[in-house]
C-alpha cells in the first residue's frame, strides 16, 4: 500500500480561477520510505503571468516557467506514471489542493489520463487535520511536520 505526497504551487487561492504553477509529489510506502520523486513546473496557456506576489509567495517567477514549463497535460500524465498504485492521497492542506487539481482537470479536459480516475477516487487525507502531528507547537509548517515524521528535507529549499 502507498500513499503519493503531493503539493501544489499556484498562481492564487481562487481555486475557480487561479492556475497550477508546479506540481510536487512522492510516493511513500506505510513505513514513509520515498519510492519515486516528481517535481514539475507547469505552463498553462490560460494562466495569467506569475504575479510579484506569488513569486514572493512560491519562488517561482513567470521566467522560470517559461523556460522550465512543460504543458499541464504533460505534467499531469507524468503525475499519474509517479503516483503509480497509490491508494490514498496526502497534502498539508488538502482540501484546497484537492479543488485546484480537480478543477484543472476538468476544465482541460484531462479526465481520459491514464491512472487520473485512481488519483480523482483515492481518498485524499489533510497532513494538517488527518495525520498526528504535535498540535501543541505554534508553528503549522510542512517543514516541521516532515521532520516530526523523519522526512528528511533541503533547508536550503526553505
Amino acid at each position: 500500500m502507498t500513499t503519493l505526497l503531493i503539493d501544489f504551487e499556484t498562481s492564487g487561492v481562487n481555486t475557480s480561477e487561479d492556475h497550477i504553477l508546479e506540481i510536487g509529489a512522492q510516493p511513500v510506502t506505510d513505513s514513509w520510505e520515498v519510492i519515486g520523486r516528481y517535481s514539475q513546473l507547469v505552463k498553462n496557456p490560460n494562466a495569467s503571468p506569475v504575479s510579484d506576489q506569488i513569486t514572493k509567495i512560491t519562488g517561482i517567477s513567470q521566467s522560470d516557467i517559461d523556460q522550465h514549463g512543460i504543458p499541464l497535460k504533460e505534467a499531469v500524465e507524468a503525475l499519474c506514471l509517479v503516483a503509480g498504485d497509490s491508494n490514498m492521497v496526502c497534502a498539508y492542506n488538502a482540501e484546497f489542493d484537492e479543488n485546484i487539481f480537480r478543477t484543472e482537470v476538468a476544465r482541460n479536459d484531462l479526465g481520459f489520463i491514464p491512472g487520473i480516475q485512481a488519483l480523482l477516487q483515492d481518498p485524499w487525507l489533510c497532513a494538517m487535520k488527518d495525520v498526528e502531528s504535535n498540535y501543541e507547537k505554534k508553528c503549522w509548517k510542512l517543514s516541521h511536520l516532515a521532520l516530526d515524521y523523519g522526512v528528511a528535507i533541503d533547508p536550503s529549499k526553505l
